[in-house]
């Protein structure tokens, strides 16, 4: 029992979708597993917490696999653009503007990745840091 209506304050099974109680609808609950005191204090991660960190890793993982595939399409144009170029002197040019333009995919792409997975885990981190402080204050003043 760690769910604690917040009309009546009576304490309910993790399962429940209105307090058995007055009757009032429990949260969300995929909002108070974010906050799980008993887990929070712990020092363990919440189902909420895993949930959003599966989404930013999926984040990251899908940017590298574009960070691979777009400069390896790049590369096709270049290929695509050469066969159409009948002079010597452009091919040189050509060849290495395209290089330029795939490298500079794979690092963009990588980066913008990595920024997105990295702003996400950082407000995942911020606000359960701010809840665990929240906690260990209310136990120091002995107002669970």
């Amino acid at each position: 029992m760690s769910k604690v209506c917040k009309e009546c304050g009576h304490q309910m099974d993790d399962n429940v979708q209105i307090c058995p109680n007055c009757g009032c609808p429990v949260e969300n609950a995929r909002a108070s597993a974010f906050m799980d005191k008993d887990v929070l204090n712990q020092g363990k991660s919440t189902e909420a917490e895993s949930i959003i960190s599966g989404v930013a890793a999926s984040i990251l993982k899908w940017g590298n696999i574009l960070s691979v595939i777009v400069p390896i399409c790049t590369i096709f144009k270049s290929i695509a653009a050469l066969a159409m170029v009948r002079e010597g002197g452009e091919v040189a040019i050509i060849i290495i503007g395209y290089i330029i333009e795939a490298v500079i995919y794979y690092f963009l792409i990588r980066l913008i990745a990595k920024l997105i997975w990295g702003v996400i885990m950082l407000f995942v981190n911020m606000s359960t840091t701010l809840k665990r402080i929240e906690i260990k204050l209310e136990e120091q003043n002995g107002t669970h």
